[in-house]
């Protein structure tokens, strides 16, 4: 569960979450199409990869060798946090990818 409150930083907070595949096929095609679809949600509401503080990315294939090509290398300065990756099944049935990205100044994690 994310929420905001009022605060003073340089850059917005945002969560944009569940980007799927927009259709099923190898997994090149897939990460390319999730990229340049946060890509176009950030630029809607005038955010960009420079202001993400962390990356999740869902999904049982092994992509971790082509993380690098098709996502960290589009991501600048983001980069840096790095990729969570879950090694499970997207949390929407019925997806093989889903990744999500979020900008906040604090992120406060309370036990479960």
């Amino acid at each position: 569960m994310t929420y905001t409150a009022p605060g003073v930083r340089g850059r917005p907070a945002f969560v944009l979450s569940g980007v799927p595949e927009e259709r099923p096929g190898d997994l090149e095609s897939m990460l390319d199409s999730m990229m340049r679809i946060l890509s176009t949600r950030m630029d809607e509401i005038g955010a960009s990869w420079k202001d993400a503080t962390a990356i999740q990315l869902y999904g049982v294939d092994d992509v971790q060798a082509l993380l690098v090509e098709h996502v960290l290398r589009r991501l600048g300065p983001a980069a840096f946090h790095g990729i969570h990756w879950f090694p499970s099944r997207p949390p929407v049935e019925g997806l093989r990818l889903e990744i999500d990205v979020r900008s906040v100044g604090t992120e406060l994690r309370l036990p479960a």
